[in-house]
């Protein structure tokens, strides 16, 4: 999906309490050298990849240190939003839990349910050794654009456009834009814009 041996260019990595996040999608599965690695620290630990848009998720590939030390009990989810991350919680949204957590050491990969979809995929561990990853890889479905009129929902569905609201054909936007002379309210429904009488300069 993204990552040096992809098309999709780069997709961003966030690490609380850990270096190395850029070497998570650099394609690099046996590095020559400890530095081309994840480390997180001792504790607690959280990465988050933004992959720009919303995706349900098939599948998670991720690759350890040899010797089995800070993979194994990584928790996979997903997310719309990454507000918030800390050591201990990826953001204040819902996470859609990929599966039951990492069990192997080395290298693990882990089928998703049908519900976990999101932008921002997460990797949380706790314990006193911290995380510590070669390589992560992403396998999701890729839905062709939709229709004009139509949006993307969460769950990846072509929708169409609530009354008063449009979009241009071949898109992957999630919401839809509001005709001239309506605008969205706190529900994102599109209502009329009232016009206020001209005024007359007179009281």
């Amino acid at each position: 999906m993204c990552g040096a041996d992809t098309t999709a260019g780069t997709c961003a990595v966030t690490a609380v309490d850990g270096r190395g996040a850029n070497c998570i999608l650099d394609g690099i599965k046996d590095p020559g050298q400890h530095t081309q690695n994840f480390f997180g620290a001792l504790f607690d630990t959280t990465v988050t990849i933004d992959l720009k848009r919303n995706y349900r998720i098939v599948e998670v590939r991720v690759w350890g240190f040899e010797g089995g030390i800070g993979v194994d009990n990584i928790i996979v989810s997903t997310s719309d939003t990454s507000n918030s991350q800390s050591t201990t919680s990826c953001s204040s949204g819902v996470q859609h839990v990929c599966n039951a957590p990492l069990t192997q050491q080395t290298y693990q990969s882990t089928f998703c349910n049908a519900d976990t979809w999101g932008r921002y995929l997460c990797m949380l561990r706790t314990g006193f050794t911290g995380m510590r990853v070669k390589e992560v890889q992403i396998y999701a479905y890729v839905c062709p654009p939709c229709y004009a009129n139509q949006y993307r929902s969460t769950l990846l569905e072509c929708m169409y456009c609530p009354a008063h609201s449009h979009l241009a054909a071949d898109n992957i936007e999630l919401t839809c834009i509001c005709d001239a002379g309506f605008s969205h309210d706190s529900e994102g429904i599109c209502n009329f814009d009232p016009v206020l009488p001209a005024s007359t300069g007179t009281c």
